[in-house]
């Protein structure tokens, strides 16, 4: 079993193959009475209840995690926002030209998100108080 963990764990590491194709390819197979199986399995359980035990005993965590979400959910809408002349969808034939069209998407997203950031922060400059509170 040691040589099996360690075949798998320089597959990951090397870059060969995913740890998310590992495990599928493990929990798929007919025989799953394999131990390496067994022991990612109960890993990923273990690993699974210390996050819900976490995210639950800990209001600042929570927290965290929520504005992560709500900034990827923002990115996301902006992303929907701005190929909605597409309806969102490839309309290119080839992978070149799909690749080319997500790219557009990308640089687009990330110009918006760039001006925005600097915009905000002059806003916040001028906001602030000069010199010293009393």
């Amino acid at each position: 079993m040691w040589d099996d963990l360690l075949r798998v764990a320089a597959s990951v590491k090397g870059g060969h193959a995913t740890a998310a194709l590992v495990v599928g390819t493990l929990c798929s197979s007919k025989r799953q009475q394999n131990a390496l199986t067994s022991a990612i399995k109960e890993y990923g359980a273990w690993r699974r209840t210390l996050y819900a035990t976490r995210y639950l005993a800990d209001e600042t965590y929570r927290r965290r995690i929520a504005r992560q979400l709500n900034k990827g959910e923002n990115l996301h809408a902006l992303r929907r926002s701005l190929a909605y002349a597409a309806e969102g969808a490839l309309r290119r034939r080839h992978h070149e030209q799909q690749s080319a069209q997500m790219w557009c998407l990308t640089l687009a997203t990330n110009a918006i998100v760039c001006w925005s950031t600097d915009y905000h922060g002059l806003g916040v400059v001028a906001l602030r108080p000069r010199g010293p509170r009393r």
